[in-house]
């Protein structure tokens, strides 16, 4: 009789760790977690900007002399920072964001680069270059404003693209970047993939990766079919993963962003304050930080919203909005 009653409660037990683990997880029962969680979140999120910002200049001006060796060396370097410290996802990201239309970058450069040495990071390189091309081929206007051939063009140049992408990582398949396109394109061109499979395969390889999770997010917002249940479904169950990379904990707030921004367009600044504030429980974002000082100044609370434009300066001191925003309301305040 007593086995049994011992296997009951042992059994009663099991039942509820789960609860308990979901609820120290998500923070729902357990705040110390949580504010522990947006402290190594925000701590993590200096270390991202101390990390610097890619050479902008110095890699068009290499990509143009065709400086291959130069090039390749640049980007082995920045992959090794990242393979061994995840705070150097977002640089790595931003190097091949770097590759665009909007910096004058030629195409027969980027096509030299890939005959000369088929590496991972030309193809990278080009496979992200292909993928914005395709969207200035579309243009801005909406879907029913945009001639089909635009449309037309737009696919063609993604599947380009999706070609070079997958080449990149059947060479790296470290490399998150390629992914982070890869999503870019099945969001908006017919692919025999989905957003969802490049995450899975991404996330496969490596674990850690925030980029790729937060372009999977953007992925699912309901302009995009999806919506914000999915939304913050999907950051809830990536929270128990902070542990690997504490940014990933912020990704709860993201819904709420997108909310935010959302009743911004609408003038509904008391709602968008709202929801930025509620974004910001998970952990800081400048973006956010941004937002929220703005929404304050709407409202008439300007002392409040110089401490956001402050914090956000305090994590990255080149944000040109927030200091140009700062100094804006410093002025205006300094007049009345």
């Amino acid at each position: 009789m007593k086995i049994i009653k011992r296997k009951i409660v042992i059994l009663l037990i099991l039942s509820l760790a789960p609860l308990f683990w979901i609820n120290n997880v998500y923070g729902e029962s357990n705040n110390d977690t949580s504010n522990n969680r947006v402290e190594m979140s925000n701590a993590a999120l200096k270390r991202l900007f101390e990390a610097g910002e890619p050479n902008r200049s110095q890699i068009i001006d290499m990509l143009s002399k065709r400086d291959i060796d130069g090039l390749e060396k640049t980007y082995d370097n920045l992959f090794r920072q990242y393979k061994g410290d995840a705070s150097y996802e977002v640089l790595l990201l931003d190097s091949y964001n770097l590759f665009s239309p909007a910096n004058n970058i030629s195409l027969a450069d980027l096509d030299y680069w890939v005959s000369e040495t088929g590496s991972y990071i030309a193809f990278a390189a080009r496979g992200a270059y292909k993928n914005k091309l395709g969207f200035t081929a579309r243009g801005t206007k909406f879907i029913s404003e945009t001639p089909k051939y635009r449309i037309d063009d737009m696919k063609e140049l993604h599947r380009e693209a999706a070609k070079d992408l997958q080449l990149a990582i059947k060479k790296n398949p470290l490399l998150m970047p390629a992914y982070f396109n890869l999503i870019s394109v099945a969001k908006a061109s017919a692919m025999p993939f989905t957003p969802k499979e490049i995450l899975d395969q991404a996330i496969k390889q490596d674990n850690r990766t925030y980029t790729v999770r937060l372009a999977y997010m953007h992925a699912i917002v309901p302009q995009w079919g999806g919506s914000y249940e999915e939304m913050s479904d999907f950051a809830k169950q990536t929270a128990q993963y902070a542990n690997v990379n504490p940014l990933l904990w912020t990704l709860q707030g993201v819904v709420f962003a997108e909310q935010g921004a959302d009743y911004w367009r609408e003038s509904n600044f008391a709602k968008a304050l709202d929801a930025y504030t509620s974004a910001l429980k998970f952990g800081d974002r400048t973006a956010w930080l941004v937002k929220r000082a703005a929404c304050f100044w709407q409202i008439g609370k300007k002392d409040k919203a110089v401490e956001d434009y402050k914090k956000a300066l305090y994590y990255n001191g080149n944000d040109t909005e927030a200091k140009n925003m700062l100094q804006s309301l410093q002025t205006e305040m300094k007049r009345q």
